[in-house]
């Protein structure tokens, strides 16, 4: 139930960012001047801002515990991050790989009084390509890919480790 969950939670995040990111793309999309249309364009984005924040439950057998990590306290546990997007545009088509990592180790106490330690991390790779239906004005940009999600956690002194992956 809480894999379920978290990959639930998972995907409707990731969804909401790449419908966002292909309305902007598209959105931002300019006429290219005929010379440089035939030219492929590179980016590379080696950092960004990727604003992570859990809710929910974690629980072994009829143990639960609910988990609520907003962002300010993923960035106090925050014990690692990195983020790369890499994309290739040639005329209508675009070509886009991104990957992301973050670890986190928060700590709290359990009912006991007794100290829970939790390491996190969470993956997120895709890669995607789209085509530019129009050139003017409404753009309309098809986006089909593939995203690679995992999420693996441990807790001490608890036997709590959950390990999932999955593609969307």
């Amino acid at each position: 139930q809480v894999n379920r969950m978290i990959r639930n939670r998972f995907r409707k995040l990731a969804a909401s960012f790449l419908l966002l990111g292909a309305i902007g793309g598209a959105s931002a999309q300019g006429e290219l001047p005929e010379s440089e249309s035939d030219k492929w364009q590179f980016t590379i984005a080696p950092l960004y801002l990727w604003a992570v924040g859990i809710d929910g439950t974690v629980g072994t057998g009829p143990v639960l515990a609910p988990v609520d990590i907003k962002f300010s306290d993923a960035l106090s546990n925050l014990s690692g991050a990195f983020t790369l997007h890499l994309e290739a545009r040639r005329k209508r088509w675009n070509v886009l790989a991104d990957y992301m990592w973050v670890g986190l180790s928060p700590s709290a106490s359990l009912p006991s009084g007794t100290p829970l330690n939790v390491d996190l991390d969470m993956q997120i790779g895709e890669l995607a390509g789209t085509y530019l239906m129009t050139d003017r004005s409404p753009y309309v940009e098809v986006l089909a890919g593939l995203r690679y999600q995992s999420v693996d956690m441990t807790a001490s002194p608890t036997p709590v480790s959950i390990d999932e992956s999955w593609v969307d």
